[in-house]
C-alpha cells in the first residue's frame, strides 16, 4: 500500500461519480418520479386539480419539468461554481403562465428532491461507489442545489405573475380609457369592456 492509496477523492469527484452512476437511468427515474408526484397529488387532494392532460399542467409538461429537475441535480452535483439555472426559470415561468399555485409547484419540487436524494443514497449503498461519510458531504451539496433551484423557480414564477398582472392592468386601463372616451362603438364590446372592468 502506498501513501496515495489512503487519500480520499475530493468531494467534487465523489459527487460526480455518484451522479454519473445514476444519470444513465434518467428516463426510468423520471417515470418513477412522475408516479410519485401524481400519487402525492392524489393523497393531498390539492394537486389532483393541477396535473393532468385536461388540467392546468399537462402530464407531458410535468414529465419534462421533472426530468429537467433531475438533470439539474445530476449535472451540477460535484461541480462547484456557477450553475445553469435555466431549468428552474423555465419551470417557474411556465407554471405561472398555466396559473398553477406556487405552493403546489413547490410541494412537487420537494417530492422531486426527496426522490433524488433517496435514489442517490440507494445507489451509494448498492454499489459502494461512495462511503457513508462521503454521502454526508454530498447531502450538503444536494440540499444547497435544492435551495438554489427552489429559489430560482419561485423568483421566476413571481416575476412572470407580476408581468402578467401588469399586462392585465394595462389592458384594463386601455379599455377603460376607450370606454370613457366613447371610442368603443360596438355594444357587445362595450359590455365586454364593462365586464372586464367589473362595472
Amino acid at each position: 500500500m502506498t501513501f496515495t492509496d489512503d487519500i480520499a477523492d475530493p468531494p467534487s469527484v465523489v459527487g460526480q461519480k455518484l451522479a454519473s452512476a445514476v444519470f444513465d437511468r434518467l428516463p426510468a427515474l423520471t417515470d418513477e418520479l412522475l408516479k410519485c408526484v401524481l400519487k402525492q397529488g392524489e393523497a393531498c387532494g390539492n394537486q389532483s386539480d393541477i396535473y393532468g392532460d385536461d388540467r392546468l399542467v399537462p402530464i407531458d409538461d410535468l414529465y419534462h419539468s421533472l426530468q429537467d429537475n433531475l438533470k439539474f441535480i445530476l449535472s451540477n452535483l460535484g461541480c462547484p461554481g456557477s450553475y445553469d439555472l435555466a431549468a428552474p426559470r423555465r419551470t417557474g415561468q411556465r407554471r405561472a403562465e398555466q396559473e398553477a399555485p406556487l405552493a403546489a409547484v413547490q410541494s412537487s419540487l420537494q417530492v422531486g428532491f426527496r426522490f433524488m436524494w433517496d435514489t442517490l443514497v440507494a445507489e451509494a449503498h448498492q454499489t459502494g461507489i461512495v462511503s457513508d461519510a462521503e454521502l454526508v458531504g454530498i447531502a450538503s451539496e444536494v440540499w444547497m442545489l435544492n435551495s438554489l433551484f427552489s429559489t430560482e423557480l419561485a423568483t421566476a414564477y413571481r416575476d412572470a405573475m407580476a408581468e402578467r398582472v401588469l399586462r392585465q392592468d394595462q389592458a384594463r386601463s386601455a379599455r377603460f380609457e376607450a370606454l370613457l372616451e366613447g371610442r368603443i362603438a360596438d355594444t357587445a364590446t362595450v359590455w365586454e369592456a364593462a365586464d372586464l372592468l367589473r362595472l
